[in-house]
């Protein structure tokens, strides 16, 4: 009896120690399991990440994408570490042609001078402006790049397209051209066509506001006033298909009643045909301009802020 309890027991051990054996074996084999398993999770999260551009690795700055898409979105007036100010020129041109029957036309500049005068602004490091940066520096009382200037052309003349177009895209210049939205199409009597104005519009020089007929605002009533301005607003954003915010006064013309009809249609800024050497603190609604001409000196002057803007 005793025997048999002894060969009973012996056997009891045996097999728990190979229950004991097989249980390890298993727990082993999901152990190492799950090791590789995190093995190659790791490896997979680690190749999806987007690596660190060069430069932001040199500066030690963080690789995220928000860094990274804030700083390919800085426009040119917005440059950091550069020198920046409060004074901006708006430069107002109209005609880019030579008149022979009458060459005292202060209004048009023979498209050799206006070459000369954007050549002398690419060489010595302007930027220029388009009125949605302009109105971005005004509104938020924003400073702008030391050498800022805006470009601006009044009526819509089909010269602009011919000799001024060119030479903004060969510089990668921004300009705005004031348009008489009466006029679009008016090619016969030298105005651009809407085929033109489409094309000048998604190649730099962006189209905006001169009234319906360009009259003098000072001399119409309110309602009369209100309907030259926002009828050539709706038709020009007809026209290309975005926002018109914009608008130059004809002929510099304008009163109080102007500027209640400008402010109840939503236009952002309102240009003079005067006034010298604009800065970021001037009136949205009174903004001022230099009126330049073909003589480069003059026009280097104007652009300083060193000329006598009275003439």
């Amino acid at each position: 009896m005793k025997e048999k309890y002894i060969n009973f027991s012996s056997q009891k051990r045996g097999k728990t120690r190979r229950r004991w054996r097989k249980g390890v074996l298993i727990a082993t084999f999901v152990l190492t399991v799950g090791v590789i398993s995190a093995a190659v999770y790791a490896v997979k999260a680690n190749a999806t990440k987007t690596p660190p551009s060069a430069s932001s690795t040199k500066a030690g700055a963080s690789a995220s994408p928000q860094k990274n898409s804030s700083s390919l979105a800085q426009t040119s007036s917005t440059k950091p570490g550069g020198k920046t100010t409060t004074k901006i020129p708006v430069l107002m041109y109209h005609s880019i042609n030579f008149d022979p029957k009458n060459p005292q036309n202060i209004l048009r500049v023979p498209k050799d001078k206006f070459a000369a005068e954007m050549k002398w602004l690419h060489d010595n490091e302007y930027t220029t402006l388009s009125l949605d940066e302009l109105y971005n520096a005004v509104s938020n009382n924003k400073p702008v790049a030391e050498k800022s200037v805006v470009l601006t052309f009044d009526d819509g003349y089909g010269d602009n397209y011919d000799n001024a177009l060119p030479v903004i895209k060969q510089y990668g210049f921004k300009a705005t051209v004031f348009m008489i939205s009466s006029k679009v199409g008016d090619s016969k009597n030298g105005y651009l066509t809407a085929a033109q104005i489409k094309e000048m519009d998604k190649n730099g020089m962006h189209i905006e506001c001169h009234t319906v007929h360009h009259p003098d605002l000072s001399t119409l009533s309110y309602n009369q006033q209100y309907n030259e301005l926002s009828k050539s607003k709706a038709d020009l954003e007809a026209l290309l298909g975005r926002p018109v915010d914009y608008i130059a006064y004809p002929s510099g013309k304008y009163n109080s009643s102007s500027i209640k009809a400008a402010k109840a249609i939503g236009y952002k800024l309102c240009f003079k045909m005067n006034g010298g050497i604009a800065s970021i603190s001037s009136s949205r609604y009174e903004f001022p301009r230099a009126f330049v001409g073909e003589d480069l000196q003059d026009f280097k002057n104007r652009v300083k802020g060193t000329a006598d803007y009275s003439k």
